[in-house]
Protein backbone atom coordinates (compact mmCIF):
# COMPACT_ATOMS: atom_id res chain seq x y z
CA UNK A 1 0.00 0.00 0.00
CA UNK A 2 1.68 3.38 -0.68
CA UNK A 3 1.81 5.80 2.07
CA UNK A 4 3.54 9.03 2.45
CA UNK A 5 6.65 8.46 3.31
CA UNK A 6 7.07 6.74 0.01
CA UNK A 7 6.31 10.26 -1.73
CA UNK A 8 8.67 12.06 0.04
CA UNK A 9 10.07 13.37 -3.26
CA UNK A 10 7.45 14.13 -6.39
CA UNK A 11 8.41 12.26 -9.72
CA UNK A 12 10.08 15.18 -12.17
CA UNK A 13 6.61 16.23 -14.10
CA UNK A 14 6.11 18.87 -16.27
CA UNK A 15 3.99 20.70 -19.47
CA UNK A 16 3.73 21.94 -22.53
CA UNK A 17 0.93 24.04 -24.68
CA UNK A 18 0.44 20.52 -25.78
CA UNK A 19 1.83 17.82 -23.65
CA UNK A 20 2.05 16.64 -19.96
CA UNK A 21 5.38 14.95 -19.37
CA UNK A 22 6.71 12.40 -16.63
CA UNK A 23 10.01 10.96 -15.53
CA UNK A 24 9.88 6.98 -15.36
CA UNK A 25 13.18 6.13 -14.30
CA UNK A 26 15.55 7.03 -17.33
CA UNK A 27 12.34 7.50 -19.89
CA UNK A 28 10.39 10.33 -20.35
CA UNK A 29 6.80 9.91 -21.57
CA UNK A 30 5.09 12.71 -23.37
CA UNK A 31 1.11 12.68 -23.04
CA UNK A 32 -1.38 14.77 -24.87
CA UNK A 33 -3.46 16.96 -23.28
CA UNK A 34 -7.25 16.44 -23.28
CA UNK A 35 -6.68 12.43 -24.03
CA UNK A 36 -3.33 11.95 -22.11
CA UNK A 37 -2.84 9.27 -24.74
CA UNK A 38 0.99 8.61 -24.27
CA UNK A 39 2.73 9.42 -27.98
CA UNK A 40 6.27 9.65 -27.27
CA UNK A 41 9.18 8.36 -25.32
CA UNK A 42 12.15 10.53 -24.78
CA UNK A 43 15.15 7.91 -23.86
CA UNK A 44 18.09 9.96 -24.02
CA UNK A 45 18.93 9.52 -20.56
CA UNK A 46 21.02 7.06 -19.53
CA UNK A 47 20.55 7.18 -15.83
CA UNK A 48 17.44 8.11 -13.74
CA UNK A 49 15.79 11.70 -14.32
CA UNK A 50 15.83 14.14 -11.45
CA UNK A 51 14.80 16.75 -13.14
CA UNK A 52 12.11 17.94 -15.76
CA UNK A 53 11.35 21.99 -16.67
CA UNK A 54 9.24 22.53 -19.57
CA UNK A 55 9.38 25.78 -21.77
CA UNK A 56 5.91 27.37 -21.21
CA UNK A 57 6.71 30.99 -20.89
CA UNK A 58 8.53 31.82 -24.35
CA UNK A 59 6.62 32.22 -27.50
CA UNK A 60 8.04 28.77 -28.91
CA UNK A 61 7.25 27.18 -25.62
CA UNK A 62 8.57 23.71 -27.24
CA UNK A 63 11.79 23.06 -25.30
CA UNK A 64 12.45 20.33 -22.31
CA UNK A 65 15.47 20.27 -20.10
CA UNK A 66 15.95 17.65 -18.38
CA UNK A 67 18.68 16.15 -15.61
CA UNK A 68 19.73 12.89 -14.55
CA UNK A 69 21.73 11.17 -11.69
CA UNK A 70 25.05 11.21 -14.08
CA UNK A 71 24.85 14.88 -14.05
CA UNK A 72 24.24 15.09 -17.66
CA UNK A 73 21.74 17.87 -18.95
CA UNK A 74 20.00 17.55 -21.91
CA UNK A 75 17.85 20.28 -24.09
CA UNK A 76 15.31 18.77 -26.07
CA UNK A 77 12.08 19.45 -28.61
CA UNK A 78 8.86 18.21 -26.87
CA UNK A 79 7.55 18.65 -30.08
CA UNK A 80 10.02 16.42 -31.93
CA UNK A 81 11.65 14.34 -29.85
CA UNK A 82 15.27 15.97 -31.30
CA UNK A 83 18.34 16.44 -29.24
CA UNK A 84 18.90 20.54 -29.21
CA UNK A 85 22.55 20.42 -26.77
CA UNK A 86 23.57 18.61 -23.82
CA UNK A 87 26.14 19.89 -20.96
CA UNK A 88 27.09 18.31 -17.68
CA UNK A 89 28.13 19.92 -14.58
CA UNK A 90 30.59 19.87 -12.07
CA UNK A 91 27.85 20.71 -9.06
CA UNK A 92 24.96 18.85 -8.99
CA UNK A 93 21.78 20.88 -10.83
CA UNK A 94 19.37 21.22 -8.16
CA UNK A 95 17.10 24.02 -9.68
CA UNK A 96 15.90 25.27 -13.13
CA UNK A 97 13.95 27.54 -14.90
CA UNK A 98 12.96 29.10 -18.29
CA UNK A 99 13.43 32.10 -19.50
CA UNK A 100 10.52 34.35 -21.77
CA UNK A 101 13.18 35.53 -24.29
CA UNK A 102 14.38 31.49 -24.82
CA UNK A 103 17.30 30.54 -22.20
CA UNK A 104 17.06 28.31 -19.62
CA UNK A 105 18.52 28.90 -16.05
CA UNK A 106 20.08 26.25 -14.19
CA UNK A 107 20.98 26.79 -10.08
CA UNK A 108 23.20 24.35 -8.39
CA UNK A 109 25.01 22.69 -4.99
CA UNK A 110 27.08 25.46 -4.69
CA UNK A 111 25.00 28.65 -5.07
CA UNK A 112 25.49 29.65 -8.84
CA UNK A 113 23.33 30.39 -11.30
CA UNK A 114 23.97 29.52 -15.22
CA UNK A 115 21.73 31.03 -18.13
CA UNK A 116 22.03 28.81 -21.02
CA UNK A 117 21.03 29.89 -25.00
CA UNK A 118 19.91 26.48 -26.33
CA UNK A 119 20.12 28.09 -29.57
CA UNK A 120 23.73 28.97 -29.78
CA UNK A 121 25.24 27.31 -26.75
CA UNK A 122 26.62 30.44 -25.23
CA UNK A 123 26.44 30.66 -21.45
CA UNK A 124 26.34 33.25 -18.60
CA UNK A 125 27.90 32.02 -15.02
CA UNK A 126 26.66 33.84 -11.91
CA UNK A 127 27.84 33.52 -8.65
CA UNK A 128 24.98 34.08 -6.01
CA UNK A 129 25.35 33.39 -2.22
CA UNK A 130 28.60 31.16 -1.68
CA UNK A 131 28.08 27.74 -1.63
CA UNK A 132 24.71 27.85 -0.72
CA UNK A 133 22.67 24.63 -2.11
CA UNK A 134 19.60 26.63 -4.78
CA UNK A 135 16.61 24.76 -4.43
CA UNK A 136 13.95 26.83 -6.60
CA UNK A 137 14.20 29.53 -9.03
CA UNK A 138 11.44 31.72 -11.01
CA UNK A 139 12.22 34.18 -13.47
CA UNK A 140 10.19 37.16 -14.31
CA UNK A 141 8.44 38.19 -16.66
CA UNK A 142 11.58 40.65 -17.93
CA UNK A 143 13.75 37.76 -18.21
CA UNK A 144 16.29 39.37 -15.96
CA UNK A 145 15.15 39.67 -12.60
CA UNK A 146 14.64 36.15 -10.93
CA UNK A 147 13.52 35.32 -7.74
CA UNK A 148 15.88 32.00 -5.84
CA UNK A 149 15.23 30.02 -2.66
CA UNK A 150 17.70 28.35 -1.15
CA UNK A 151 18.25 25.62 1.12
CA UNK A 152 18.55 27.43 4.03
CA UNK A 153 15.29 29.13 3.46
CA UNK A 154 16.66 32.82 2.11
CA UNK A 155 14.74 33.99 -1.06
CA UNK A 156 16.50 36.89 -3.25
CA UNK A 157 15.38 38.55 -5.75
CA UNK A 158 18.12 39.40 -8.01
CA UNK A 159 19.37 40.32 -11.73
CA UNK A 160 22.28 38.54 -13.25
CA UNK A 161 23.53 40.81 -15.52
CA UNK A 162 25.69 42.88 -15.79
CA UNK A 163 26.44 41.35 -12.75
CA UNK A 164 24.68 39.71 -10.06
CA UNK A 165 22.71 42.35 -7.43
CA UNK A 166 20.79 42.21 -5.23
CA UNK A 167 17.14 44.17 -5.29
CA UNK A 168 15.28 42.11 -2.51
CA UNK A 169 16.05 39.57 0.46
CA UNK A 170 12.95 38.03 1.40
CA UNK A 171 12.38 37.31 5.36
CA UNK A 172 10.00 36.47 7.83
CA UNK A 173 10.37 35.71 11.57
CA UNK A 174 9.50 32.07 11.04
CA UNK A 175 12.13 28.94 11.27
CA UNK A 176 14.00 28.61 8.32
CA UNK A 177 13.19 26.24 6.27
CA UNK A 178 14.34 24.99 2.49
CA UNK A 179 12.74 26.48 -0.26
CA UNK A 180 10.82 24.31 -2.53
CA UNK A 181 8.76 26.85 -4.86
CA UNK A 182 8.75 30.14 -6.10
CA UNK A 183 6.36 31.50 -8.55
CA UNK A 184 5.60 35.06 -10.33
CA UNK A 185 2.51 36.82 -10.87
CA UNK A 186 2.82 40.16 -12.41
CA UNK A 187 0.72 43.25 -12.52
CA UNK A 188 1.38 46.94 -13.85
CA UNK A 189 2.60 48.66 -10.53
CA UNK A 190 4.09 45.34 -8.53
CA UNK A 191 5.03 41.92 -8.75
CA UNK A 192 3.66 39.00 -6.69
CA UNK A 193 5.83 36.27 -5.67
CA UNK A 194 4.52 33.33 -4.42
CA UNK A 195 7.25 31.06 -1.84
CA UNK A 196 6.74 27.36 -0.69
CA UNK A 197 8.52 25.87 1.38
CA UNK A 198 9.31 22.41 2.26
CA UNK A 199 8.14 23.01 5.95
CA UNK A 200 4.87 23.67 4.91
CA UNK A 201 4.48 27.96 4.76
CA UNK A 202 2.94 29.23 1.90
CA UNK A 203 3.15 33.15 1.40
CA UNK A 204 2.63 35.93 -1.28
CA UNK A 205 4.83 38.44 -1.10
CA UNK A 206 4.66 42.15 -2.86
CA UNK A 207 7.85 42.97 -4.41
CA UNK A 208 8.01 46.17 -5.86
CA UNK A 209 9.43 47.10 -9.73
CA UNK A 210 11.50 49.50 -8.55
CA UNK A 211 13.90 49.93 -5.81
CA UNK A 212 14.14 52.77 -2.91
CA UNK A 213 13.85 53.34 0.86
CA UNK A 214 10.25 53.17 0.83
CA UNK A 215 9.56 50.31 -1.64
CA UNK A 216 10.28 47.49 0.29
CA UNK A 217 9.20 43.51 -0.16
CA UNK A 218 6.26 42.63 2.07
CA UNK A 219 4.24 39.13 2.71
CA UNK A 220 0.11 40.00 1.57
CA UNK A 221 -0.83 36.80 2.02
CA UNK A 222 -0.16 33.62 4.16
CA UNK A 223 -1.73 30.49 3.00
CA UNK A 224 -2.54 28.05 6.02
CA UNK A 225 -5.15 25.37 6.35
CA UNK A 226 -5.30 24.85 10.10
CA UNK A 227 -5.62 20.97 9.90
CA UNK A 228 -2.65 20.63 7.58
CA UNK A 229 -0.19 18.07 8.76
CA UNK A 230 3.74 18.52 7.91
CA UNK A 231 3.48 15.46 6.00
CA UNK A 232 5.42 16.38 2.63
CA UNK A 233 6.18 17.17 -0.17
CA UNK A 234 4.59 20.29 -0.72
CA UNK A 235 4.48 21.36 -4.10
CA UNK A 236 2.46 25.03 -5.54
CA UNK A 237 2.16 26.86 -8.83
CA UNK A 238 0.45 30.36 -9.81
CA UNK A 239 -2.98 29.70 -11.53
CA UNK A 240 -5.32 31.89 -13.38
CA UNK A 241 -7.30 34.45 -11.88
CA UNK A 242 -5.41 35.52 -8.80
CA UNK A 243 -5.53 32.05 -7.72
CA UNK A 244 -2.46 29.18 -6.36
CA UNK A 245 -2.87 25.65 -6.80
CA UNK A 246 -0.90 23.81 -3.82
CA UNK A 247 -0.30 20.54 -2.61
CA UNK A 248 -0.24 19.93 0.79
CA UNK A 249 -0.65 17.29 3.20
CA UNK A 250 -1.71 14.51 0.59
CA UNK A 251 -4.12 17.17 -0.41
CA UNK A 252 -4.35 19.59 -3.69
CA UNK A 253 -6.12 23.17 -2.72
CA UNK A 254 -6.84 26.11 -4.70
CA UNK A 255 -6.22 29.18 -2.75
CA UNK A 256 -8.24 32.52 -3.73
CA UNK A 257 -5.77 35.06 -3.19
CA UNK A 258 -7.50 38.23 -4.80
CA UNK A 259 -9.43 39.27 -1.24
CA UNK A 260 -7.52 40.00 2.18
CA UNK A 261 -10.08 36.90 3.26
CA UNK A 262 -8.65 34.09 1.25
CA UNK A 263 -11.02 31.48 0.63
CA UNK A 264 -9.77 27.79 -0.74
CA UNK A 265 -11.53 25.16 -2.70
CA UNK A 266 -10.65 21.36 -2.58
CA UNK A 267 -9.33 19.46 -5.83
CA UNK A 268 -10.56 15.64 -6.38
CA UNK A 269 -7.11 14.65 -6.58
CA UNK A 270 -5.51 10.87 -5.50
CA UNK A 271 -4.64 10.73 -1.96
CA UNK A 272 -1.24 9.96 -2.54
CA UNK A 273 0.27 11.94 -5.85
CA UNK A 274 3.35 11.09 -6.97
CA UNK A 275 4.24 14.15 -9.47
CA UNK A 276 2.32 17.39 -10.49
CA UNK A 277 2.41 19.95 -13.22
CA UNK A 278 0.47 23.18 -14.53
CA UNK A 279 0.05 24.90 -17.73
CA UNK A 280 -1.32 28.15 -16.34
CA UNK A 281 -2.34 29.69 -19.55
CA UNK A 282 -5.00 27.07 -19.57
CA UNK A 283 -5.65 26.32 -16.13
CA UNK A 284 -4.61 22.87 -16.59
CA UNK A 285 -3.37 20.80 -13.83
CA UNK A 286 -1.54 17.19 -14.31
CA UNK A 287 -0.95 14.33 -11.47
CA UNK A 288 0.26 11.49 -11.11
CA UNK A 289 -0.43 8.72 -8.94
CA UNK A 290 -0.06 4.73 -7.94
CA UNK A 291 0.01 2.43 -10.72
CA UNK A 292 0.90 5.17 -14.14
CA UNK A 293 -2.58 6.81 -13.24
CA UNK A 294 -2.46 10.24 -14.93
CA UNK A 295 -4.90 12.70 -14.25
CA UNK A 296 -6.43 16.09 -16.01
CA UNK A 297 -7.90 18.74 -13.62
CA UNK A 298 -9.57 21.84 -15.13
CA UNK A 299 -9.42 24.47 -12.12
CA UNK A 300 -12.12 26.88 -13.09
CA UNK A 301 -15.28 27.24 -10.89
CA UNK A 302 -15.48 24.62 -9.14
CA UNK A 303 -12.14 22.48 -9.94
CA UNK A 304 -13.58 19.25 -12.39
CA UNK A 305 -11.45 16.03 -13.64
CA UNK A 306 -11.53 16.01 -17.14
CA UNK A 307 -9.60 12.88 -17.90
CA UNK A 308 -8.36 9.80 -15.86
CA UNK A 309 -5.54 7.19 -17.53
CA UNK A 310 -3.65 4.33 -16.36
CA UNK A 311 -0.50 4.03 -18.29
CA UNK A 312 0.59 0.62 -18.86
CA UNK A 313 4.30 0.07 -18.99
CA UNK A 314 3.82 -2.64 -21.88
CA UNK A 315 2.30 -0.04 -24.22
CA UNK A 316 4.64 2.58 -24.64
CA UNK A 317 5.42 4.07 -27.66
CA UNK A 318 9.38 3.69 -29.35
CA UNK A 319 11.84 5.93 -27.48
CA UNK A 320 13.25 9.07 -29.86
CA UNK A 321 16.69 9.16 -28.63
CA UNK A 322 19.35 11.62 -28.08
CA UNK A 323 22.44 11.20 -29.96
CA UNK A 324 25.11 13.85 -29.37
CA UNK A 325 27.30 14.31 -26.57
CA UNK A 326 27.78 16.92 -23.94
CA UNK A 327 29.25 19.89 -25.11
CA UNK A 328 31.78 22.36 -22.73
CA UNK A 329 30.25 25.22 -21.29
CA UNK A 330 31.56 27.86 -19.43
CA UNK A 331 31.63 28.51 -15.46
CA UNK A 332 31.15 24.86 -13.31
CA UNK A 333 29.37 23.56 -16.60
CA UNK A 334 31.53 21.24 -18.24
CA UNK A 335 31.73 18.26 -20.49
Amino acid sequence: MTSPKDLSTLVPCSATVYKFLYAQRHSILCSEHGSLVIERRFDGHKEDVKLLVADNTSDEGRLVVSYDASQTAIVWDSATGGDVMQFASFEEITAAAWVRDGKVAVGNTGGSITLVDPMTSDTIFSRTLEKETITALSSSADSKTFAIGYESGTVIVATLQPKFTVSHTLTTSTVPSPISALSWHISTRSAMLAVQARGGDLRVWNVPHTQGPDNHAAVIRTLNKAENSDVGPYWMAWSKNGCIVQYSGSETLLWDVKAKQVTWVSVPTLEYVRGLAFYRPGAALFTLGPNHTVQQFDLGSPPTMVVNVEHAEGLLPPPSMADAGPVALDGDISE
